[in-house]
């Protein structure tokens, strides 16, 4: 079954420009909740804003949607769900563990390097990953030092994969060379801004 964002994408391939409300509409769905998912099309830059529509009334124009040129020009995220499907089908969980660091390794072929300060490794991971898209940083904690992603650049498919969370955690352990264990997904939070919530373990 399709997510939300992924309806929202089927739509707008169907209709080159839509609003808010049209999108609304089609979808039954609340106008906040479309501007949520198109905000979060557009930060994945799946999603544009074509242009303006002037109205009858004074007021803004009304702004309108469109996939991005990225968007219609390839099969990427058909292509990595059914990559996905291959990959983890049938495997057992001791398997799947070797190859989220094996998928790590080839992401970010890079190790830590030895005999620097944590502070200093972390600051290396963390623009590792936002050369990666992640929007991480890191903070410093009494418990653990954690590592937040404020973006997940494989949002589309991870509804269907939840797993791809345990590769994001051996590519941290990756980077970092230290015990990694996910305390939050993107999305738990209610109120906030969303994150994934990572605690490096020293």
């Amino acid at each position: 079954m399709p997510t939300t964002q992924q309806r929202i994408l089927i739509f707008l391939e169907a209709h080159p420009a839509a609003s808010v409300a049209e999108i609304a509409r089609a979808l039954t769905m609340t106008a906040a909740n479309v501007r949520h998912h198109l905000s979060a099309l557009q930060a994945q830059g799946r999603v544009i804003v074509a242009g303006q529509r002037l109205g009858t009334r004074r007021g803004r124009p009304t702004q309108l949607y469109s996939l991005s040129g990225a968007a219609r020009a390839n099969n990427i995220e058909g292509l990595a769900r059914a990559a996905m499907a291959e990959l983890f089908h049938a495997k057992k969980e001791t398997e799947k563990d070797a190859l989220f660091k094996a998928l790590a390794r080839r992401i970010a072929p890079a190790a830590p390097v030895t005999g620097i300060p944590l502070t200093r490794v972390l600051g290396e991971a963390v623009q590792r990953l936002n050369d990666l898209n992640y929007k991480a940083r890191w903070e410093a904690h009494s418990d653990a030092p954690h590592v937040l992603f404020y973006n997940c650049p494989y949002a589309a498919i991870v509804a269907d994969h939840p797993e791809l969370c345990r590769m994001d955690a051996a590519l941290l352990e990756h980077l970092i060379g230290r015990p990694v264990s996910l305390a939050s997904r993107l999305g738990d939070q209610r109120g906030r801004a969303p994150y994934c919530l990572f605690l490096i373990h020293i």
